[in-house]
C-alpha cells in the first residue's frame, strides 16, 4: 500500500502592520519609478516598547503616500518582508529587512486633506441695454492680473549640538542613507540619519554609547548626525 500524500504545503510572506509614522515619508523617483519610504512605529502588547519597521512602497501607492502621509498619522499597513544582505566596512556580512506595501490604509485624517478649493465667482452678464451700444463705445475690459507664485519657505536649521547616545539599531536604507534608533540618558528613544563616514561609525556603533555633533530640522524634529564617536 501506498502511504497517501498531503496537500502540498502554501509558502506565504504576508504582513500586516498598525502603527503611527516616526517620520515624513521620503519621495523620490529612481529609474523612472516613483519610491516612498517611511518608518512605521507599532507598539509591542503588555509594553511600552515599540519596535520601528521601514516601508517602501512604489508606483501609484508611493505617491499617494508622499502626498497624504505626515509624521504621527497611523496607518495599516498590508505587504511582505524584503530582505538584502550587505558588507559593512568592517567585511562583516549583515542583513537589513524592510516592508513591501502592497495596500496602505489612512487610519487618521491627513493634515493637509483640507483644502480651500473655493473660486471666484465669474461675473454676470451685462445689462442687456449695454449690449445694444456699439462695439467702439464699449469700455474694455481689463484682464485679471496673475497672481505671483508663492515661494515655499526654505527649511531652517538648527545650529549644531552635542549629544551622547546608546545605538540600539542602525541600517541602510535605499537611499545610501544610515538610519540609527539611538537612546538618550534619560530613556527617550531618537532616531539619528547620517550619511558617508558618519553613517558607518553608526553602523560599527550598534550596542555602544557614541558622542554626535548634530542639526535638528525645526520641521520635523530629526537629528542629522554631522561626526560620530564611539565612546566605548
Amino acid at each position: 500500500m501506498q502511504a497517501r500524500r498531503g496537500p502540498a504545503p502554501v509558502w506565504m510572506n504576508k504582513v500586516m502592520l498598525v502603527g503611527r509614522l516616526t517620520e515624513e515619508p521620503a519621495l523620490e523617483e529612481r529609474r523612472e519609478i516613483q519610491v516612498c519610504e517611511f518608518t512605521v512605529a507599532c507598539s509591542r502588547p503588555g509594553s511600552d516598547d515599540a519596535d520601528f519597521i521601514d516601508v517602501v512602497a512604489f508606483r501609484k501607492l508611493a505617491e499617494l503616500c508622499g502626498k497624504y502621509l505626515v509624521k504621527g498619522q497611523a496607518v495599516a499597513v498590508t505587504g511582505r518582508i524584503n530582505v538584502q544582505s550587505y558588507e559593512d566596512r568592517n567585511g562583516v556580512r549583515r542583513k537589513a529587512w524592510k516592508v513591501v506595501a502592497d495596500e496602505v490604509e489612512f487610519l487618521s485624517k491627513p493634515a493637509n486633506a483640507c483644502k480651500d478649493e473655493t473660486e471666484e465667482t465669474p461675473a454676470a452678464p451685462a445689462d442687456r441695454a449695454e449690449t445694444t451700444r456699439n462695439e467702439s463705445e464699449k469700455p474694455k475690459e481689463e484682464k485679471p492680473k496673475p497672481k505671483e507664485k508663492q515661494e515655499k519657505p526654505k527649511r531652517e536649521e538648527n545650529p549644531l549640538e552635542t549629544a551622547e547616545l546608546k545605538v540600539l539599531e542602525a541600517r541602510t536604507t535605499q537611499s545610501g542613507t544610515v538610519r540609527a534608533w539611538c537612546e538618550s540618558g534619560d530613556g527617550k528613544k531618537t532616531a539619528v540619519f547620517a550619511k558617508n563616514g558618519a553613517g558607518q561609525m553608526l553602523l560599527s556603533a550598534v550596542g555602544k554609547r557614541v558622542s554626535i555633533q548634530h542639526r535638528t530640522l525645526r520641521d520635523t524634529g530629526n537629528l542629522f548626525a554631522v561626526t560620530v564617536e564611539v565612546r566605548e
